[in-house]
């Protein structure tokens, strides 16, 4: 429905890293908790929730940013629970058991227009967000980084183009191809493709997320259906008006503000997360990830 994940094929290692390749074959598209990588309830579904603020979160270019800018950690709390592994009923949270780092692509795919909703074809648009997770099982902890969207790179079979046209050209295994080798050959295992749905759809399961809006975000982008109204202050944001939030693109800093704004957004998912109120609600947000 709102998000596509997958796993490269047999006899690659599960990590794309050489310089010189043709475009791969499609992989097998697997359910989110079929083949996730988690280690826990709460794992598991912040991880969810973090690709999905992933799928907004802006995009800066290291050309002119000390890479820590880009950087940003998210510690997990201990769980109780000891890891399991199972062939079915995955989608009722049942952990895998990480044995080394593990780096997930995050790709949000802009809306392909007159396509229905959860079909190949919705995913088949640009990646105008990508980002970079890191999953380590040492410090149970999960670092993001964001790849800007306007990088000009080489796109094998069709020359320089912005990295965010790479899924248009070849789909997700290619554009993780694309991303590797432009990350200095960086060992991407797995990727996830995800849509504005599932993010607004989060935030609502949650009961809304409750953010500093620094001064009032207001203009409409015809050319992607937008339409941007917040006012200034404290408050409460339903899932339309945080999708809002992580997508205004007027900020007096640009993209660098941008970012730190979305940034507080993925805290104030997580705090939310970590409410005892969640408890309830976890099958519907595994349903979110498991209805394609």
């Amino acid at each position: 429905m709102a998000n596509s994940v997958g796993r490269f094929p047999k006899g690659s290692k599960g990590a794309y890293r050489d310089r010189n390749f043709t475009p791969p074959r499609k992989p097998k598209r697997v359910s989110p908790f079929q083949k996730g990588f988690v280690w826990g309830a709460t794992v598991s579904l912040t991880a969810a929730i973090s690709s999905i603020v992933g799928a907004s979160i802006a995009l800066v270019s290291p050309s002119s940013l000390n890479l820590s800018q880009l950087f940003s950690a998210a510690k997990f709390p201990q769980t109780n629970s000891n890891p399991q592994t199972s062939n079915e009923g995955l989608e009722i949270l049942l952990q895998h058991t990480l044995t080394r780092p593990v780096n997930i692509l995050v790709m949000g795919i802009d809306p392909v227009r007159d396509v229905p909703k959860g079909t190949p074809e919705s995913f088949a648009g640009r990646s105008d967000t990508i980002l970079l997770m890191r999953f380590d099982p040492s410090d149970r902890s999960v670092r993001l980084l964001s790849i800007p969207r306007d990088s000009r790179v080489e796109i094998p079979g069709v020359g320089y183009d912005k990295i965010n046209e790479a899924n248009t050209h070849g789909g997700p295994a290619f554009a993780s191809r694309v991303v590797s080798r432009s990350l200095n050959d960086v060992v991407i295992d797995r990727y996830v493709r995800v849509t504005t749905e599932a993010f607004r759809e989060l935030v609502d399961l949650v009961g809304g997320v409750e953010v500093l809006v620094p001064y009032s975000m207001s203009y409409r982008d015809l050319s992607q259906n937008l339409e941007i109204n917040l006012q200034a202050g404290w408050q409460t944001l339903n899932g339309d008006q945080a999708e809002q939030f992580v997508r205004f693109r007027k900020d007096k800093l640009g993209d660098i503000e941008r970012v730190q704004r979305q940034q507080v957004l993925l805290k104030a998912l997580q705090k939310r997360l970590y409410s005892p109120a969640m408890l309830p609600r976890l099958p519907q947000a595994i349903r979110i990830f498991s209805n394609m």
